[in-house]
């Protein structure tokens, strides 16, 4: 992980910034999943 961080240069930022909010994207998908396939056990 500190070698990622040594290796980051201004360019890849950019880069590094859009895989996070696909990231964050695809933990929110997740997270409403899991809560309507929880809501739909509870019924």
């Amino acid at each position: 992980m500190r070698l990622l961080a040594i290796a980051l240069t201004e360019s890849d930022k950019r880069g590094l910034f859009f895989l996070a909010t696909v990231v964050i994207q695809q933990i929110i998908v997740s997270s409403v999943k899991l809560a309507t396939a929880v809501s739909s056990s509870k019924q």
